[in-house]
């Protein structure tokens, strides 16, 4: 087993902090909207919510750094959701976009009531810090999905010669073999069936 995938001993844990992420960004979007709305349901206990940023994000740095060693900066998000379903990484992506109009609505001074009032204080505080920790626990909940996912078999793309690659690249960094889009995807713990090579040899040979 490559030491990229270390996390595999420690799965059920890692479920863990996926609910604990679906909670927060769940949460969180509701305080959120309520308080669009001139509503506070967090009933003076919003704090907690950045606890559980904190709580979660330790492991995810730590998951981040594992699952991306073997990949380029450039591709390091790539990399580390490539066990998400498409679905996660648009909740992902769309929580990190909203977050910067967010930042940009309030930055502005837009944060208005329901009835063109300005909202109390802390009701505008509350949905701030809610609409800014989106992207937080999102990304935590995409990231330990994805490691749990790589963990019972890694999707990481391979050349013919069984090299790991990028998700981008069209060649083996290592070896200059070619990366069909059609590639099999191997197990990390895998090598690749015998006669991939000698199918790609035979294709240049007489090439």
């Amino acid at each position: 087993m490559q030491n990229n995938q270390w996390w595999e001993h420690l799965t059920p844990l890692l479920y863990v902090f996926v609910i604990i992420a679906a909670a927060g960004l769940v949460i969180s979007a509701t305080v959120h909207v309520c308080g669009l709305a001139g509503y506070d349901i967090s009933e003076g206990r919003s704090e907690y919510l950045f606890f559980g940023v904190f709580a979660v994000f330790l492991p995810t740095v730590l998951v981040t750094n594992g699952m991306a060693r073997e990949f380029k900066q450039k591709d390091l998000w790539k990399a580390v959701l490539r066990g998400c379903p498409p679905w996660m990484k648009y909740i992902i992506y769309g929580c990190f976009a909203y977050a910067l109009l967010n930042f940009a609505r309030f930055a502005l001074g837009h944060a208005v009531a329901p009835d063109g009032s300005t909202p109390e204080t802390s009701i505008k505080e509350i949905t701030m810090m809610t609409g800014h920790i989106l992207p937080f626990y999102a990304i935590a909940m995409g990231t330990l999905y994805s490691a749990i996912q790589v963990s019972k078999s890694d999707p990481q793309r391979r050349c013919s010669n069984g090299h790991p690659v990028s998700p981008s690249a069209s060649f083996c960094d290592q070896c200059g073999a070619e990366v069909k889009p059609t590639l099999a995807l191997f197990s990390s713990t895998s090598p690749p069936p015998p006669c991939a090579w000698t199918r790609q040899s035979q294709r240049r040979f007489y090439s």
